[in-house]
């Protein structure tokens, strides 16, 4: 499959929860996190999977991109000495992916010593509070900690050192913090125009506790804040 599988918007699942079973059953798995996004892209910064040699839990969008994902997962689980690794797709170029944007993945191992920052996420899910995921690149691996926050916050949902996450340009270096944030589950809301009208309905939803996406089809939309120009 090469197209876009998967859709776009954040599908909820309790993936440390999926990880913790695999540590259980004494299985060597991995976490796929998407870090960033470029263009159009099947899922969105923040989706995650988790891959173990006889199978998956969740979807970072189907296709060609997740097929070279759980491929390159399952090549580092089966020997690698790497603990993780950060991947760059270009969709088209390399994926024969119609999307045709770009994606920066991490891949990271789990195993016994990632219990505790699993099993505290995996709690937090359940009882829908947000909080966040903290990984410092330290040499050879990688520290993990789990942090509550407020939810309704304009913050990224994948930061490094302070600025969003990238798709190109700058990779996390030694002591860098990556920051992810996983917000309680809000309402999708999909609203279509962007004149006067659409722009009023848009401040109004802002504040509420809902994921708004926003297209229109105008490219003279396209430099306002939250509009996909749809093609």
């Amino acid at each position: 499959m090469r197209g876009c599988q998967g859709a776009r918007g954040r599908v909820v699942s309790n993936w440390a929860r999926a990880a913790l079973a695999r540590i259980a059953a004494n299985d060597t798995a991995a976490l796929v996190t998407v870090l960033a996004t470029e263009g159009s892209a099947p899922r969105e910064a923040g989706t995650k999977m988790v891959v173990w040699d006889g199978g998956q839990s969740g979807t970072i969008g189907g296709g060609n991109l997740e097929h070279q994902a759980t491929r390159q997962a399952r090549k580092m689980l089966s020997g690698s000495q790497a603990s993780f690794a950060i991947q760059d797709y270009p969709l088209g170029p390399l994926l024969a992916q119609c999307c045709g944007g770009r994606v920066r993945l991490l891949i990271e191992r789990v195993e016994a010593a990632s219990r505790d920052w699993l099993t505290d996420a995996a709690r937090r899910m359940d009882a829908d509070q947000p909080f966040e995921v903290r990984t410092r690149f330290d040499p050879g691996l990688l520290s993990k900690s789990i942090a509550p926050i407020a939810a309704l916050s304009e913050a990224p949902a994948v930061s490094l050192s302070g600025t969003p996450a990238s798709a190109r340009g700058a990779r996390p270096q030694l002591g860098d913090e990556l920051v992810e944030r996983n917000e309680a589950p809000r309402p999708l809301l999909l609203l279509f125009g962007a004149g006067h009208v659409g722009q009023a309905i848009a401040r109004a939803f802002a504040p509420l506790p809902f994921r708004l996406h926003w297209y229109d089809s105008r490219p003279e939309t396209a430099g306002l804040p939250g509009v996909t120009v749809l093609d």
